[in-house]
């Protein structure tokens, strides 16, 4: 497409899909969640149908799941046990994939109670997912001692993460020559962070093998008061470590307080909120339904994007690296999303999917605005045009209510 050179500058890349000013991902590790309790879960998150904890949320939450678990609980596992010979619960998995239920993998197995994993069971794991067409992006990283699988690579204090194996070359735990290639490009970084709202949330990080990786942050502990804090400082002297955590479900009205919301409408952030909603194995209570609830209206509001973690880390990446060009063709602003120039996966053409979100703010007529990918004309059923606000961007994904556990 030819056109005059260079940006023009009184055309902004905007900072969140219109109208939003925030966005917010639940990030569920599956502890201990069995299926039925996903199933409930997941109804009054994802649909609008009457659930236990009241009319669903109809809000977009992801989960993750395991390949591998105990032979004696029923869990959220796709094989039955530590080895590949019995599906579990394999089908309903796969379904929950396919609908965006499921967009993370919660390392490959619980291995709390004991240390089973091989690098055998990741080769048989990716195995099985490439068979069935699955490719997923974003690792949850962490767990006891015998879940040597996780990178210790994404921890900023390596002794803190001295048990793991998943990216030293050469221990039994070794998998991430085969798990990075085959689809990750997220991991939860290892960092304990108290904070819910950041400007990014990714961070490179260099694992232990040479490859690299975005690693991400997300809340998790309790911020410290400040007896607290004077507590901590005088037990450590005495080589004792106090960790707050606040990823339990009795939490997660606290996690979502009024406070923490506004805070990241009005500070224009990302935030991520970890999460372990089926230890408890019964329904939220009620101040975690009611943090929902605030949510919610924000969301509806237009304040707060609720997105899956998948969707709203590959947003911020693609966001904070994107490379496009903006200038005047026949007296039309033409904007050209040409690539993004992401410094640890490489610079790639985005898929439509990727770009979804994409808004442009500015000295512009939305109506005599093209806006491109790589070079093409964007679809009108894809854009989002508000001439009030004088922006143009990519639609995010249409809102899915679906029941599919039916």
């Amino acid at each position: 497409m030819s056109g005059s050179s260079g940006n023009r500058s009184d055309v902004k890349l905007r900072k969140f899909p219109f109208p939003f000013q925030a966005m917010l991902a639940i990030a569920n590790d599956v502890d201990e969640e069995q299926i039925a309790q996903f199933r409930e879960l997941h109804r009054f998150f994802n649909t609008r149908a009457m659930t236990r904890m009241g009319e669903g949320l109809g809000l977009d939450i992801g989960d993750s799941f395991w390949m591998y678990g105990p032979h004696d609980y029923d869990l959220m596992t796709y094989w039955k046990g530590y080895d590949w010979g019995i599906k579990n619960h394999a089908e309903e998995i796969l379904r929950y994939i396919s609908c965006g239920w499921i967009d993370s993998l919660h390392s490959y197995g619980d291995y709390n109670d004991q240390m089973a994993f091989t690098r055998e069971h990741a080769l048989q794991a990716i195995n099985e997912l490439e068979k069935q067409g699955v490719h997923l992006k974003v690792w949850l990283n962490h767990g006891n001692s015998n879940n040597i699988q996780n990178f210790p690579g994404a921890f900023l204090t390596h002794h803190s993460a001295s048990h793991l194996k998943g990216d030293l070359p050469g221990t039994p735990g070794y998998h991430t020559d085969v798990t990075i290639p085959w689809g990750i490009q997220f991991v939860q970084d290892g960092t304990l962070n108290d904070q819910l709202g950041h400007d990014s949330l990714l961070r490179p990080v260099s694992l232990w093998d040479g490859q690299q990786i975005w690693g991400f942050r997300r809340l998790e502990a309790r911020r410290e008061s400040p007896w607290r804090k004077g507590l901590r400082m005088v037990l450590e002297r005495w080589g004792i470590k106090l960790t707050y955590w606040n990823w339990h479900p009795e939490r997660l009205g606290e996690q979502l307080s009024r406070e923490n919301l506004d805070s990241l409408v009005e500070n224009q952030h990302y935030g991520v909120v970890g999460q372990h909603l089926g230890i408890r194995r019964q329904d939220l209570d009620h101040s975690a339904v009611e943090g929902l609830l605030r949510l919610k209206e924000k969301h509806q509001a237009g304040e707060i994007l609720v997105a899956r973690l998948s969707r709203l880390l590959e947003y911020n990446r693609v966001h904070q690296h994107l490379d496009y060009r903006v200038f005047t063709h026949e007296h039309k602003t033409v904007i050209d999303i040409r690539a993004v120039n992401d410094p640890v996966c490489g610079y790639f053409v985005p898929a439509l999917e990727q770009v979804r979100g994409i808004t442009f703010t500015g000295a512009l007529d939305p109506e005599q605005t093209k806006l491109c990918l790589a070079g093409v004309e964007l679809n009108e059923e894809d854009l989002i045009r508000s001439a009030g606000e004088k922006v143009i961007g990519v639609r995010w994904f249409e809102p899915d209510y679906h029941d599919y556990t039916q």
